[in-house]
């Protein structure tokens, strides 16, 4: 599965959920006013099946309860997208102080061969760094720790990787795939989706490089330097931004030269999903 289907394929349960969630709120609603009488199917079916698990709930209170959750769940996507938002643009003024200009001939030589003249910012840092950042106008983020690390061919890959989740706007892309996983928390699909799209968007990126005269080895022996070097500074804070992760398997799949990962989903995990989107789908027809 590619990183665009896997995020479509979440974007399209999240839709589902919050038109279920929706109508759910339209039948539930007269059923939480005071002194209201309510005999939704739905729920009282959800009442006996919880009896017969020996939970005895009253239906009142478990209209309250669903109610409630329909309500706060969406709200929990819309907050867990302004507080990624929030600490990535804390993490994007840390750096500002550090920025470096002009560029370095060698850089400004490889922006100008990648395409990414007046879109790459320089930082002094000895962590190697290179993302993108940014929503509306995306940018590139490289450390100086990085341009040392690397020869002009490897720096001339890494740009390139980072091009490509330039120009698919991917720092937008996983920012709303944070907020729909953040909204489908109690669906394990949805965290297994989400964590695809990292992987796949990765590797994906590698693929375009790898396509070019030399670009699959320069690439590796990038991602095999940056191996063993310690996250970046602020990295290991989730932040919105498409990073340069050096893993054992985007480097095993540029060896193998594949250009997509299989979606990676537990039979535990595909049954509690289907079921609780079962439970749902009882809930507002019965």
């Amino acid at each position: 599965m590619s990183a665009r289907q896997s995020l479509t394929l979440l974007g399209v349960t999240a839709a589902f959920v919050l038109a279920a969630l929706g109508a759910l709120v339209g039948r539930l609603a007269p059923c939480v006013l005071p002194g209201a009488l309510c005999a939704d199917p739905g729920v009282s079916s959800l009442c006996r099946l919880l009896s017969a698990a020996g939970i005895e709930v009253r239906s009142a209170l478990l209209e309250e309860v669903l109610f409630a959750g329909v309500l706060l769940l969406p709200s929990s996507g819309l907050l867990a997208v302004v507080r990624r938002s929030w600490r990535t643009l804390a993490f994007l003024r840390s750096l500002r102080p550090r920025t470096v200009t002009p560029l370095p001939t060698r850089v400004g030589m490889l922006a100008r061969a990648t395409g990414l003249e007046g879109r790459i910012d320089l930082v002094d840092l000895p962590q190697p760094l290179a993302f993108v950042f940014g929503l509306a106008r995306p940018r590139v983020c490289l450390s100086t720790g990085l341009i040392q690390r690397l020869d002009r061919r490897e720096l001339w890959a890494v740009l390139e990787h980072e091009r490509v989740h330039l120009t698919r706007r991917d720092p937008l892309r996983a920012l709303l795939g944070h907020g729909l996983a953040t909204l489908l928390f109690w669906l394990p699909l949805a965290h297994a989706l989400a964590a695809h799209w990292q992987v796949a968007a990765e590797v994906e990126a590698d693929a375009i490089v790898a396509r070019q005269p030399e670009g699959r080895v320069a690439l590796a022996r990038a991602l095999s330097k940056l191996l063993t070097v310690a996250p970046g500074m602020g990295m290991a804070d989730p932040v919105a931004v498409s990073g340069l992760t050096a893993t054992e398997q985007r480097i095993t799949a540029l060896c193998e030269r594949e250009a997509r990962v299989p979606l990676v989903l537990s039979t535990p995990a595909a049954l509690v999903s289907a079921l609780l989107v079962l439970a749902l789908l009882c809930l507002l027809l019965l």
